[in-house]
């Protein structure tokens, strides 16, 4: 499972997650570094779905003024688009 964290693997890629090294010890090998999963990921996974603390001053949240059930997709597309 090496490779999923190497440097151009998603997890590191995207940073959802971030390696570290022991404080005294800068070229600790793999095993012995410490892993960090993104906050805004940690928080996602539990139960929060506000924006990222990093972003927030950047973005515009707007609530959708329609229902999924109101929009005009024939159901088979709104099946599929529910429960994959």
């Amino acid at each position: 499972m090496r490779e999923h964290f190497l440097s151009e693997a998603p997890l590191l890629k995207y940073q959802l997650v971030s390696l570290h090294h022991e404080p005294n010890y800068q070229d600790s090998p793999l095993l012995s570094r410490f892993l960090r999963l993104d906050e805004r990921i940690a928080n996602y996974l539990l139960g929060s779905d506000h924006p990222d603390k990093s972003i927030i001053d950047f973005i515009l949240l707007l609530e959708p003024k329609a229902t999924f059930n109101e929009l005009c997709l024939p159901l088979d597309i709104q099946s599929f688009l529910k429960h994959g």
